[in-house]
């Protein structure tokens, strides 16, 4: 994974705690991105619970 993208995932995250505070419980990054083979135009798939 990318530097840029960790630090877009962090303010994501910092960003769902402010507005979910203790309801977000976790978030999650799915295929490419997550495995680490992502083509240069991935596709982004995530879920936060």
């Amino acid at each position: 994974m990318s530097a840029d993208l960790r630090k877009m995932l962090e303010k994501l995250k910092k960003e769902l705690q402010r507005l979910y505070g203790d309801r977000l419980d976790h978030m999650i990054l799915y295929g490419s991105q997550a495995r680490g083979d992502a083509r240069p135009d991935p596709m982004w798939i995530y879920c936060w619970l």
